[in-house]
């Protein structure tokens, strides 16, 4: 990470001669601290003010930064000064400030919120020789790049000028890691080892992350009498390691003396004596320290399932047999039965009658996904809690929101589990993949529910997590496993392999929208031989990466590719959307991600870049267009860690009418956001045509109320049609203009469509009844009169529409 010295000297004080503050700096001057703050300038090669890093080119979590103001020449001086430490990010006040001195203050600013971010001088007139020296207190955890913002103020001069330079943080504190406390156990006489389990240790780190690199033993391990020492070792991301570790004493007892002195074991148990303890050795049916607590015994009952075996139970406690539902079942890997043990200190324990589970399908998945969730994973079970999941999740048409909830904190728990047991397998592996690929196939409804729940990030780090756990152990392997919505290939190459780098590519024809499949998903030795015209998506890992390995050795590489954007739920894409404009931004591309294991890639020279190329798949709706792109990345330092889409290191280097290239200066997953307009009505037009249907019905109800009160104008034939003309008329403008927008609710906007088709319906009725009245009248003359007519004419205008 890096931070900057930036200088702005601006006028923070409005000074005039013949005034004084004697109270510092107002709040006022906190505005000269942004680059927009006005003023008049001067070119940067006539400020006097130079800004030196007097402790050194890094700075660390907890530690100082010593920054020095000073001037050629040395005899400048300066009647303010206001200072400020910011995250180049998003701007925010960090750290605090030593007070050299009663000359300086600190200044509430907005966004310093503990009012230590700030320093300021004291007195409006004062005068100050430079050099001047100040220390910068950092936080206790990484923040991030900074920029060291000045203004000042010299002789009511008025300066502006930007000073830059960059230095790297460092990271040099270990994880703090605890471990549990030491345990002894007692075995008896003869016996030779017994097994333990200990909850792992607590780790913490300043950086936020840490990983397990070797433990000497693992929970539910045997061990020989004697002492033991367990060791856990961790790192961080800038490899500072930190150790831990505690002691099993397993002490085998002297000799068998029941009931050992006062008799502590009960219910018939057997007492042995240890070094500095007792073990009760409990008779079938009891358990405990002292064997006070009622047990059920191992039990096997034969029912219509099959032989149920129960294990032995303490009483109060529900059993879960041996055998689960087979695959093929909705329930498949849950248990064939339960069994409650009852029972207590007065009463001898007894199983009740056993529950059989329904494995038949039916099941509700999304209770039995929450189900699974709450089910401890240790790495005995692991591998069915995998498959379980795997089953479940292939029914992705009935998982709601609470399912995906539920399969993330699942594929959490089996990647911890596994990963601290240093047990990764490219089985499991596979299944964590498909389990990724089903959740895309979840309706996108399902994850809008979601709103700001983070589950979706998790999914997306369980894969790409297991992966490095799998790549940097002592056995990684070459993986190559294609899903319909994820394909993954890891490779362990040569560095002479990377010289002229290696890509990564799907080749799919048609839109890209269609199913992955093995054929289309290639890795290219030779990347000048990757189609980029052709490709739906690609990534090109440059030789520039052999600068971060270790020379020798060989180099762990691991690509991503995600068919849909469904689990990179964006903040700022769900924030940028503007309904009253019709604007939104949505993920135009697939996903496509490269990771070097065990290395963090950044900073890269854009001489070699990392470059993605990407076809623009069509997520606009029919009455949208898009227009705009932008080249981006997941960056999971945002969004508190549960990433969002971030375009800093990245630039469109050619875009066309199918495909857009971006080059990056680091590796991470990349894609295409696109900005889609909705189609803008006219306005104008609207407000026309509504005015115009306005003044029609009033025109309407002013001829139809003439023509009912005054008599005469209604008793012959032509008014008589031309009234019920108008009455069809008003109809259809009445239910036009109040109608016409109410699009919801459903039943609603279906009355409104069969009243504006049966008003203009009869509309064109009563204009062809005219019409014939007309006939009759000036072409037929003779016999035009028609009996009945206008009864006719109401029927066939007003019934048959």
């Amino acid at each position: 990470m890096k931070f900057k010295l930036l200088s702005f000297l601006v006028p923070f004080l409005v000074l005039r001669s013949g005034t004084c503050r004697s109270t510092g700096a107002p709040s006022q001057a906190c505005s000269s601290l942004t680059p927009s703050h006005p003023g008049s300038s001067q070119p940067s090669n006539t400020s006097p003010y130079q800004l030196e890093l007097v402790s050194g080119n890094t700075y660390a979590a907890g530690g100082t930064v010593t920054v020095r103001l000073s001037a050629n020449p040395s005899t400048t001086t300066f009647k303010g000064v206001i200072m400020q430490a910011r995250q180049v990010l998003d701007g925010s006040v960090v750290g605090s400030w030593q007070l050299s001195g009663s000359d300086y203050q600190h200044l509430a600013c907005p966004g310093d919120t503990d009012g230590q971010g700030t320093i300021t001088h004291t007195d409006g007139q004062l005068v100050k020789t430079l050099p001047v020296t100040f220390t910068w207190n950092a936080p206790v955890q990484l923040v991030g790049d900074l920029e060291f913002q000045f203004s000042v103020v010299q002789e009511y001069v008025t300066y502006w000028t930007n000073m830059k330079s960059s230095i790297d943080s460092f990271d040099s504190t270990p994880p703090v890691v605890t471990c549990p406390a030491d345990v002894s156990s007692d075995v008896p006489n003869g016996t030779f080892s017994k097994q333990e389990s200990w909850t792992l240790p607590t780790v913490t780190d300043n950086s936020g992350s840490f990983f397990l690199v070797s433990s000497t033993y693992n929970p539910n391990d045997f061990f020989p009498v004697g002492e033991t020492t367990i060791m856990y070792t961790y790192r961080d991301a800038s490899n500072n390691i930190n150790t831990c570790s505690f002691t099993i004493t397993i002490v085998e007892v002297t000799s068998p003396t029941p009931p050992c002195l006062s008799n502590p074991c009960l219910n018939g148990a057997t007492c042995w004596t240890g070094t500095n303890s007792y073990f009760c050795q409990c008779a079938a049916g009891f358990t405990g320290t002292n064997c006070d607590q009622g047990a059920c015994v191992q039990s096997s009952v034969v029912t219509s399932s099959g032989n149920l075996t129960f294990p032995q139970t303490r009483s109060g406690q529900t059993a879960q047999t041996a055998e689960n539902c087979s695959s093929d079942t909705f329930r498949a890997g849950m248990p064939l039965a339960t069994r409650e043990c009852v029972g207590d200190l007065m009463t001898e324990a007894e199983w009740l009658e056993p529950v059989i589970t329904d494995c038949s399908e039916g099941g509700d998945v999304n209770n039995l996904l929450d189900g699974l969730a709450n089910v401890e994973v240790t790495p005995e079970n692991v591998d069915e809690i995998v498959k379980e999941t795997v089953s479940l999740s292939l029914n992705y048409s009935s998982i709601d929101e609470t399912g995906i909830q539920a399969i993330a904190e699942i594929l959490n728990n089996i990647v911890m589990v596994e990963t601290a047991s240093m047990n990764a397998s490219p089985e499991i592996a596979a299944d964590i993949i498909e389990v990724v690929s089903n959740v895309q196939e979840v309706d996108q409804e399902m994850f809008d529910n979601l709103g700001n729940d983070t589950s979706p990030s998790l999914i997306i780090q369980a894969p790409e997590t297991y992966i490095t756990a799998l790549q940097m152990s002592g056995n990684p392997a070459n993986i190559t496993e294609i899903q319909d919505n994820i394909a993954v290939m890891a490779v362990v190459i040569p560095q002479q392999s990377l010289q002229t780098g290696l890509g990564f590519a799907s080749i799919t024809q048609g839109s890209g929208l269609g199913s992955l499949k093995t054929e289309d998903i290639s890795i290219y030795y030779e990347p000048n031989s990757i189609p980029v015209a052709e490709v739906t998506s690609s990534i090109l890992v440059p030789a520039a990466v052999l600068d971060y390995v270790t020379p020798g050795e060989t180099v762990p590489i691991s690509f991503f590719l995600y068919q849909t954007s469904k689990l990179f739920r964006s903040p700022s894409l769900q924030e940028a959307e503007d309904p009253a404009k019709l604007f939104r931004r949505a993920v135009g591309s697939h996903v496509i991600a490269a990771t070097v294991e065990g290395v963090n890639i950044k900073n890269m020279s854009m001489d070699q870049p990392v470059v993605s190329a990407f076809l623009h798949l069509n997520v606009s709706d029919p009455d949208e267009m898009t227009n705009g792109s932008q080249c981006v990345f997941w960056d999971f330092s945002l969004n508190d860690g549960f990433g969002d889409w971030s375009s800093e290191g990245c630039s469109k280097a050619l875009v066309n009418n199918t495909r857009t290239v971006c080059h990056c200066n680091h590796l991470t997953s990349f894609a295409v956001i696109v900005d889609i307009y909705g189609n803008q009505e006219n306005v104008v037009l609207s407000i026309i045509s509504k005015i115009g249907c306005a003044v029609s019905v009033i025109a309407l109800v002013i001829t139809i109320i003439t023509y009912l009160y005054i008599k005469k104008l209604r008793n012959k034939r032509p008014q008589k049609i031309l009234i019920c003309f108008s009455f069809s008329l008003l109809g259809l403008y009445l239910v036009f203009l109040t109608g016409i927008e109410a699009t919801k609710p459903a039943v609603g906007c279906t009355i409104v469509a069969v009243l504006i088709h049966f008003f203009t319906l009869a509309s064109v009725a009563w204009m062809a009844v005219e019409a014939t009245n007309m006939y009759l009248l000036f072409v037929k003359v003779l016999n035009a009169n028609v009996s009945h007519f206008m009864l006719i004419a109401s029927v066939t205008a007003w019934v048959a529409s």
